[in-house]
C-alpha cells in the first residue's frame, strides 16, 4: 500500500508541476519496484472478486484441520447483536471437543440449510 500511495503522490506532484509522470514514478517509487509489485497487486485483486464461501466449501478439510486450534486459541467478545455469534462459536468449540458431528435442532444463529442428496 505504501508503494501505491507512493506512486500516488508521483503522480500528483506531476500534474502540479506539469513534469512527466514516468519520470517522477521512477525516480520516487523506482519503476522496477512498482512492477515486481505487479503479482501481487494482481493476486489480492483476484482476492476480491472470490466469493469467500465457495473457497471456504473448496477448502473444508483445511479449514476443519485449524478450525479447532484457531477458536480455541482466541477469546472471542461482542456487544448487543453479537450475542448469538458469539453463542454459535461456543457451540463450535463444544462440538469440536466432543468430536460432535452434528447441531442442535435450533443453533444459535441463522444458518442456511443444506439438502443433502435425495
Amino acid at each position: 500500500m505504501r508503494l501505491f500511495g507512493a506512486t500516488i503522490t508521483a503522480l500528483d506532484m506531476a500534474e502540479e508541476t506539469g513534469g512527466d509522470p514516468l519520470v517522477l514514478i521512477d525516480e520516487m517509487v523506482g519503476w522496477h519496484r512498482l512492477m515486481a509489485a505487479r503479482p501481487h497487486v494482481d493476486a489480492l485483486a483476484d482476492l476480491t472478486q472470490e466469493d469467500t464461501l465457495i473457497s471456504a466449501t473448496e477448502r473444508y478439510a483445511t479449514l476443519r484441520r485449524f478450525s479447532s486450534n484457531f477458536l480455541d486459541t482466541f477469546t472471542f467478545k461482542a456487544s448487543g447483536s453479537g450475542s448469538n455469534l458469539l453463542a454459535a462459536i461456543d457451540l463450535l468449540k463444544q462440538i469440536n471437543r466432543s468430536r460432535g458431528m452434528h447441531l442442535p435442532d435450533n443453533p444459535p444463529c441463522p444458518l442456511p440449510i443444506v439438502n443433502g442428496p435425495s
